[in-house]
């Protein structure tokens, strides 16, 4: 048994003129489509690129002044509590 689909071969000889300049508006308005995708695609690649850096700003920036606090280390440690 073969097991693979036949060839479908469409000769160019078949398909009349109109048909022909169908897939051809077809063929523009899929060219067109992707080059919306493309360029949308882009757009939402910058914006991720933006998101993501105010992110990591904000995380870094979060890290850096917690490293700088000291009043913890004003307060000190309690008096100890004479026993009786």
């Amino acid at each position: 048994m073969d097991d693979q689909a036949k060839k479908v071969v469409i000769g160019a000889d078949k398909i009349d003129e109109t048909t022909l300049e169908h897939m051809r508006k077809i063929a523009l308005k899929n060219a067109e489509r992707a080059r919306k995708i493309t360029k949308l695609r882009s757009s939402n690649v910058l914006t991720a690129g933006t998101l993501l850096g105010g992110v990591l700003s904000i995380f870094v920036y979060s890290m850096v002044s917690v490293r700088q606090e000291t009043f913890l280390d004003d307060i000190g440690a309690p008096a100890a509590v004479p026993k009786k």
